[in-house]
């Protein structure tokens, strides 16, 4: 077994993810940035260079951070979802919404295929969708 002082923290090449939190230190006023903002205005556009720590600030920095915020309940004040665009930006955005469960209450398929539907309809997409499914609970609750 190797000892704590044979261990790099760093991964090399690639990004830090959310595991590697501990060893990830020293972008404390970035992170805290990042978390201001998207509590304020809930979306943050955070633009770079290729390999200068876009990914890792977020992975290893945000999400951590964001992920300690409870609601009242206990429950979990921010749900997470990473996605990389690929080609078809809008199925990989409904395939991590869907992957991890980050819209409570959306339970079938056609339920996300209507989240991608509201997605490609315009800026509003997924608030429209997310509203839609809020109603849809609350008449569901109320029957």
């Amino acid at each position: 077994m190797k000892q704590l002082s044979e261990v790099s923290p760093y991964p090399g090449l690639r990004r830090f993810e959310r595991s590697d939190a501990k060893c990830f230190f020293g972008r404390d006023d970035n992170v805290f940035a990042l978390v201001s903002r998207i509590v304020s205005s809930r979306f943050i556009a955070l633009i770079g260079e290729s390999g200068c720590g876009k990914s890792s600030v977020v992975r290893a920095g945000m999400i951590p951070s964001l992920k300690t915020e409870k609601l009242e309940s206990g429950e979990a004040a921010w749900r997470v979802a990473v996605m990389q665009p690929s080609a078809y930006p809008i199925e990989s955005l409904r395939c991590a919404l869907w992957e991890k469960q980050a819209l409570a209450g959306v339970a079938s398929l056609d339920e996300m295929l209507f989240v991608a539907d509201s997605l490609r309809a315009g800026r509003l997409g997924l608030a429209t969708s997310r509203h839609a499914t809020f109603r849809r609970m609350q008449s569901f609750l109320s029957s």
